[in-house]
């Protein structure tokens, strides 16, 4: 009775010590600690090995901060409901490294290249916790993974072949390209915002919200190929931005074009959500797989749905090390219709109208002595050359008034200067004969350093350029985003020298000293183009 009473007892405490095992545990693991600690928060095991050995169904790892450098293998599986779990410990960031130390001296190759011999097989190579980039060319600092130094494709590039001159001699059997096709992919960005390359068969581009950018679509072919679009359909796309369908450098032409419809601009708010009354909102059409549980009588333009989520587009993760992102506001309103009384103001440097008489100093015969600008700054437009010819007409467009030039005379205003900048140009013009001499000026501002033509300076040159032609009285725009600044200005003629005089007619030029936003620039050019009755 005594033996089997107290193999009775052994067995109740074996009982007790697998139900006491059931319960889940927490241990804590910190690379300061040591494997044969008992694991807990005061005495920690030093590796994640010890922890993975012991994991059981329902055990917690709490590792504390610091870098680990092991593979996590865990002896056992957790269960369903009973999971193994291995996290950093409360309000500290463990890292859990593969990589292995290098042993070793390292000696000097050439130059500031340095070697050392291993039998390690590895493809990444980390100096101080910063990854270092591969041999390479064009070379590249260590430095931010995503700036590296690039070639870029040259003349003779196609879709078979990818060429470039600067390439250094060598044999490059065996080596590898990386391909990189733009850098110009995040919002507020200096080039198309959705770019389909042809071939372009068969996709489909619908309810992306476009702001902000050069232009908002934008096609590329290579020489000698026919571009194509055919099969691609581009709807219910909320375009904030000055689009086009009939430019070829958008979209391709003709039966090798794209389905293009329900694609047009609407308020929105600096997130990008439709405000209340958007003409965005019921704008667009059903596309299956897309606006599925639209809310209203049909889709909205855009990214999002009025009523809807607000979510947010990209990565939800930040580097600590990469600087600051720029503060996003994509506030839209469109821009109501213009008059003379409300034309817009902000970043007006310079405006003239022929069509105000009182702005004109203009003698017996119609020689214009001054034209006076209308903008806050009240400057005055004189004579370059004081033997030039420069008269005001009252109806020579369209039965309106215009300052014309016989291809001798220019006007000029000396007192303009400033950085570089964005600016946004419009100039009603008209040359009916042909008159004057070659390489003829419409308008032209000079800094007094470099050529005319080339940035910071800036000029718009007649049609037709060394020869010119005549025109019909139309509307010239040129609007540059940026490195352009306000030199002296000349209407009617060039800028860095005396001379190049137009041969034809200005009737109003408005010089803003920003980048117009393209409602802005709407509502300029339906304002002139009522005005002055042009086609």
């Amino acid at each position: 009775m005594k033996s089997l009473d107290r193999c009775k007892w052994c067995l109740a405490l074996l009982c007790l010590w697998i139900a006491g095992r059931s319960t889940a545990a927490e241990y804590w693991v910190s690379p300061t600690g040591n494997d044969a600690n008992a694991g807990t928060q005061a005495a920690p095991w030093q590796t994640l090995g010890k922890a993975a050995a012991v994991a059981a169904p329902g055990d917690t790892m709490f590792l504390r901060a610091g870098t680990y450098g092991e593979t996590l293998r865990p002896a056992n599986s957790g269960e369903a409901d009973k999971p193994i779990r291995f996290v950093g410990a409360p309000g500290e960031r463990p890292i859990l490294s593969g990589a292995d130390a290098l042993s070793g001296a390292w000696q000097p190759h050439r130059g500031s290249i340095y070697k050392l011999q291993t039998n390690l097989k590895f493809i990444q190579l980390f100096v101080d916790g910063k990854m270092m980039p591969e041999a390479r060319w064009p070379n590249t600092p260590p430095g931010e993974l995503m700036t590296y130094n690039r070639a870029a494709a040259g003349e003779g590039t196609g879709y078979e072949v990818l060429a470039d001159q600067n390439l250094p001699a060598g044999d490059w059997n065996g080596g590898i390209v990386l391909f990189w096709p733009g850098s110009r992919w995040v919002w507020n960005c200096s080039g198309s915002g959705i770019r389909m390359n042809s071939d372009a068969l068969n996709h489909l581009v619908a309810n992306n919200t476009i702001q902000q950018v050069r232009e908002p679509f934008g096609t590329y072919c290579y020489s000698g190929y026919t571009p194509t679009m055919k099969g691609t359909r581009v709807l219910n796309n909320l375009v904030n931005e000055a689009m086009n369908p009939k430019n070829p450098w958008e979209f391709v032409q003709g039966e090798l074009g794209p389905e293009l419809s329900h694609c047009a601009p609407g308020a929105v708010d600096r997130d990008g959500y439709p405000t209340e009354g958007s003409a965005a909102i019921d704008a667009g059409v059903t596309v299956a797989g897309i606006t599925d549980g639209f809310r209203g009588q049909a889709p909205d333009l855009g990214a999002y749905e009025f009523g809807g989520p607000r979510w947010t587009a990209g990565a939800d993760w930040k580097d600590p090390e990469a600087p600051p992102v720029p503060a996003r506001n994509l506030a839209y309103t469109p821009h109501p219709p213009i008059t003379e009384k409300t034309m817009i103001t902000k970043g007006l440097a310079v405006w003239l109208d022929a069509a105000d008489r009182a702005m004109l100093d203009v003698t017996a015969d119609g020689t214009v002595t001054a034209w006076r600008d209308k903008s806050a700054a009240w400057r005055v437009a004189l004579p370059a050359l004081p033997n030039g010819s420069v008269k005001w007409v009252p109806d020579g467009m369209n039965g309106k008034p215009t300052v014309r030039g016989n291809g001798t005379g220019s006007l000029r205003l000396e007192d303009l200067q400033g950085e570089p900048k964005p600016i946004t140009v419009f100039v009603v013009s008209q040359s009916l004969e042909p008159r004057g001499p070659d390489w003829q000026r419409i308008i032209a501002s000079f800094t007094g350093v470099g050529q005319e033509w080339v940035l910071p300076n800036w000029m718009i040159g007649v049609p037709g350029g060394k020869t010119p032609t005549t025109w019909a009285p139309r509307l010239f725009l040129f609007q540059q985003r940026g490195g352009a600044a306000l030199g002296k200005i000349t209407v009617l003629g060039a800028s860095a020298a005396q001379g190049q005089a137009l041969g034809g007619d200005i009737s109003e030029v408005l010089v803003f000293d920003r980048s117009l936003r393209f409602d802005e620039t709407e509502a300029v050019t339906k304002y002139l183009n009522a005005k002055w009755e042009l086609k």
